[in-house]
């Protein structure tokens, strides 16, 4: 990622600041976002890194030097890099729920006996990093979720109201 920066810091003078920021939502914040499905809840150590290489997009985009301080600059590109990760994992999981493939993980999801609730069991697992796991995270931040939303079918109405959600 840092590659694509440098590369790209060298014609930061000729392109506008809203191309900058289209190219790091496009090329960028893609990278930043891999394997965010599997690792959905990350430890601060790498919540640390993630961060630094946002604060890193959003000085090449809004032309800032180095000590310069850029956390209002970096929320512009992406407010919160756990609410992101939670808004993904929310996404992937409504996609999976609806359309019901793949087959593969479909058939891991366990829902609730009570269908008023749109609750999925939340899997038990004996090692000490099962918290981490998409299948934990994702079914407890959809528990965690009021009904209207669970019930949703649209995926961009969902994906307005998880955003809502979790910018309250």
């Amino acid at each position: 990622m840092y590659l694509i920066i440098r590369k790209l810091w060298a014609t930061s003078a000729s392109i506008p600041q809203n191309v900058k920021l289209k190219l790091v939502k496009t090329f960028l914040i893609p990278i930043l976002s891999y394997g965010g499905l599997i690792y959905s809840d990350i430890d601060s150590a790498s919540r640390e890194k993630l961060q630094l290489c946002l604060n890193n997009a959003a000085r090449f985009v809004f032309g800032k030097r180095k000590y310069d301080h850029i956390s209002t600059y970096a929320s512009q590109i992406v407010n919160n890099i756990t609410v992101h990760f939670r808004i993904q994992n929310l996404i992937f999981l409504h996609k999976l729920i609806h359309t019901g493939a793949p087959n593969y993980l479909y058939s891991k999801i366990i829902f609730s006996r009570s269908t008023r609730t749109c609750n999925i069991t939340v899997p038990e697992y004996k090692y000490l990093v099962s918290f981490r796991l998409f299948f934990v995270n994702a079914a407890k931040l959809w528990n965690s979720l009021p009904n209207d939303v669970k019930r949703l079918q649209n995926l961009q109405h969902f994906r307005l109201a998880v955003t809502k959600f979790f910018d309250s």
